[in-house]
């Protein structure tokens, strides 16, 4: 292997490597040239490669890497009359294009096992124009007769592969007959096609249209920032300090804090001083997490496969377990001792998957606000939640807090993984309770009394509902649920606007202790054909719209209502005071 392949190897990963050697051959000509390009300008990480391809950088980071070339690569200014052909033939070849697989296949017979090109694994005509020269007395030219190969050698250069790449560089790679036995052998005759015969690479521009062009640009990845003309991956920005792996900080003063690795850890936005066991902050930002670390008496650092934990135990012989992943961003928390969360913990973090706090029992406004990826939460002496708990969380599976009694506003706000949600003392939910979760289907919350507004807006898959103390609801409750079918709410007596609008299959509605209602009630149901509300006095507008099954409607004491009032039924169906009049 070519010793610069072998040092991009170690400082990017295998992937790269590779990547680095189909894009670069003609770079890799010069020694150093290229692992010290990507060193100078990026700073060394494995996950390098897999950004460039999540974000389809590929070809930005292609022609970025040329444009710091010395060598300027521009479209060539002769004028060529002679055709490719033409000119291969004066140096003894026949040109070839290929333009199906079977023809390039067609040219594996010139190869030995051993030595074929990657090129007849199949696909390369997605992204390369692929040619074919072979010289014209090729079954003379045999491979015993060249015991020692070399690059240039007659035997290697025989038959070649001259394939442009077709992300618009039209970058070239003149392939090798030895392929691999040979150092860089996708950059024979250096990758320069006049090296074959004069006026080859204005030909090739003038007959063909490829032009070799590479073009500076203001190159970018998401997820890291030039600092400098060197590019770091960083794992959260706050008030313009950036918190990078492998315990790089660049701060907001222009500089680039690089922290011993056995007296620091820098972790999310924080930094651990192992020495003096506290938390170094310097984000400007007071995250109430740090408070966990002001009476630590011993940290020990247990590593894993993919991940480290650090074990904490203060003054009280009480632990607290912080689990890292490979880019030591906080995915995991176990605090045994911690009785109160404050406002805004862990506010920035987007890595955390796990959490278990056994003896919580209050939590305050926007914990984990920013995090989508927290998948289970065991919070089993909670009583108390504040506003935004997990807002906007996509992947929560396990939620367990048996004994939580009160959530404020957009409690799970847009989570849309949860599919049974078991809340068995839960009592009062202010707005926003579970909005736009699409996939629970069982919901049972035995001692729940009231809730705000959107409760649950949006769900469409919820089949089962147990809430037989629910006494008052706000507006949007339940709406545009397209599954629920059946629904008993025995103590409801009030509830606001849209009430169980949109919902288009419900067949059943039990609501006996009903006393009052908002506007458009049930609007848009078309299958409830009987409702009994025997203690219902008010209703608002547009009572029961676009409903025109319903058979028999029992409310013997209403005496207040909207307009629009039941507006497609038979009057004579109904047992209210004073009828129906139209």
């Amino acid at each position: 292997m070519n010793q610069d392949l072998k040092i991009i190897k170690k400082l990017y990963g295998e992937k790269m490597m590779h990547l680095c050697r189909e894009y670069f051959p003609t770079i890799l000509e010069t020694p150093t040239l290229l692992p010290t390009l990507l060193q100078e300008h990026f700073y060394p990480s494995h996950d390098l490669y897999e950004d460039l391809i999540d974000n389809q950088k590929e070809r930005e980071f292609k022609s970025y890497i040329y444009s710091l070339v010395d060598k300027q690569y521009l479209p060539t200014t002769s004028k060529v009359t002679q055709t490719p052909e033409e000119l291969l033939a004066l140096a003894g070849y026949d040109l070839y294009e290929c333009h199906t697989e079977k023809e390039i296949q067609s040219f594996k017979k010139y190869y030995k096992p051993n030595e074929a090109l990657c090129t007849f694994h199949g696909g390369r005509l997605e992204r390369c124009r692929v040619f074919f020269a072979v010289k014209k007395d090729v079954a003379n030219i045999r491979r015993e007769d060249f015991p020692n190969p070399l690059r240039q050698d007659l035997y290697g250069t025989s038959i070649i592969s001259i394939q442009f790449s077709k992300d618009g560089t039209n970058s070239l790679s003149i392939k090798n007959r030895y392929n691999h036995t040979v150092a860089d052998p996708d950059a024979t005759f250096s990758n320069d096609l006049d090296n074959i015969i004069a006026g080859l690479t204005a030909s090739f521009e003038s007959h063909y249209g490829l032009v070799q062009t590479y073009k500076s640009q203001n190159f970018a990845i998401p997820g890291y920032v030039n600092f400098r003309g060197r590019f770091y991956k960083y794992n959260y920005e706050l008030n313009n300090n950036y918190y990078c792996p492998d315990n790089i900080v660049i701060d907001n003063r222009g500089n680039v804090r690089e922290y011993n690795h056995e007296k620091y850890i820098v972790m999310d936005y924080f930094i651990l001083d192992l020495v003096n066991k506290k938390i170094i902050s310097n984000s400007g930002f007071h995250d109430p997490f740090e408070e966990a670390f002001q009476d630590i008496t011993k940290i020990e650092i247990k590593k894993n496969k993919d991940t480290k934990d650090i074990l904490l135990t203060n003054r009280e012989n009480a632990t607290f377990t912080i689990t890292l992943d490979k880019q030591n961003r906080i995915i995991g928390l176990v605090n045994n001792y911690i009785e109160e969360i404050p406002e805004a913990y862990l506010f920035y973090n987007t890595a955390l998957q796990s959490v278990s706090l056994p003896n919580v029992k209050s939590i305050g406004n926007d914990f984990n606000y920013f995090n989508p990826n927290v998948e289970q939460i065991n919070l089993p002496s909670v009583i108390t939640i504040k506003d935004n708990f997990l807002d906007s969380n996509t992947k929560l599976q396990e939620f367990n807090a048996p004994n939580l009694v009160k959530v404020g506003h957009n409690f799970l706000f847009t989570n849309g993984n949860l599919t049974n949600l078991n809340l068995p003392s839960l009592e009062e939910v202010l707005s926003g309770f579970l909005y736009c979760n699409h996939n629970l289907t069982t919901l049972n919350l035995p001692k729940l009394k009231q809730c705000g507004d959107y409760f649950m807006r949006y769900n469409n898959s919820l089949t089962t509902v147990n809430a037989p103390f629910l006494t008052k609801v706000g507006n949007y409750f339940f709406l545009l649920n397209s599954s629920l079918k059946n629904l008993s709410l025995p103590s409801l007596k009030y509830v606001e606007d849209h009430f169980l609008a949109h919902n288009s299959n419900l067949s059943s509605l039990e609501v006996p202790s009903l006393e009052q209602v908002g506007h458009c009630f049930l609007e848009a149901n078309r299958f409830i054909t009987k409702l009994d509300c025997p203690f219902l006095i008010k209703v608002g507008d547009h009572f029961m719209q676009s409903n025109c099954n319903l058979e028999s409607f029992d409310a013997p004491y209403l005496n207040e209502r909207g307009t629009s009032f039941l507006p497609m039924i038979d009057p004579e169906k109904l047992n209210i005071p004073g009828g129906i009049k139209r």
